[in-house]
């Protein structure tokens, strides 16, 4: 497989992505929500903002609603997916780009002063790579925001190939890399990169059904009350990150 067949499986399953997608327009998500809560405690204001693999645009689309002055560039390389950004995402201030997250080219070097990438560092052959550009977009002193999977405590990264069978592409062999990284390897890729490296670990306050089909979302709940979430059998240790350049 090339190092972007999760593209070429997000293409081979067509408008079931693109109604999964479209789905966080209607509502707004827990990760959504903690995003904007983030936001609120540190105080954060942007005029400028990247979205960068912005899928079908919901991200900005809430975000847009918080910051209405802001400028919001969306780049994300399924041209489908892009189109479909433009419907939700109307007006002079958003801007749309068909680019590979490990090559922004047409985006400036030190242009954002809030960077954004969603759910999107877990499935990339090569995160290293796209961290670095994601950083060399923003503006110095300026935030970026990725929601992953991350683990907190132990020193252990876990690099997963998830083949849905109820899917066209898994039916073809296509699989979803589904990464987790320990922080002591986010500081060694990250550290002389960024002042700041801060991990918000999510852990969310809703339950999840178990549809027992596919790759999809469901929580199982500890004795203490609080939630775990899992996709198949893998657990989800979804956490926000934080960089100040």
């Amino acid at each position: 497989m090339h190092e972007d067949q999760y593209i070429s499986a997000l293409k081979k399953d067509g408008s079931f992505v693109i109604d999964k997608f479209n789905s966080f327009v209607g509502f707004k998500s827990e990760q959504q929500k903690f995003l904007e809560q983030i936001l609120e405690e540190n105080n954060v204001q942007m005029e400028n903002a990247a979205d960068i693999a912005c899928a079908s645009g919901a991200l900005t689309y809430w975000l847009s609603k918080k910051y209405p002055e802001a400028r919001f560039t969306m780049a994300d390389l399924n041209d489908d997916l892009i189109e479909e950004a433009k419907k939700v995402n109307q007006g002079d201030q958003f801007s749309y780009y068909v680019q590979n997250i490990y090559d922004l080219s047409e985006l400036k070097d030190n242009e954002y002063d809030a960077t954004f990438c969603w759910q999107t560092l877990l499935c990339l052959e090569n995160p290293q790579q796209a961290l670095e550009e994601l950083i060399r977009i923003t503006r110095k002193r300026g935030r970026i925001y990725i929601s992953s999977l991350f683990d907190p405590v132990h020193d252990v990264d876990i690099y997963a190939r998830m083949i849905d069978l109820t899917r066209k592409s898994g039916g073809e062999g296509h699989y979803t890399p589904y990464n987790t990284f320990s922080m002591s390897t986010i500081r060694k890729w990250l550290s002389a990169k960024v002042e700041e490296i801060k991990l918000y670990p999510f852990n969310i306050n809703i339950d999840l059904p178990d549809i027992h089909k596919g790759l999809g979302t469901y929580t199982v709940r500890l004795e203490n009350g609080e939630r775990r979430q899992f996709s198949g059998s893998l657990h989800l240790n979804w956490g926000i990150l934080e960089l100040v350049k």
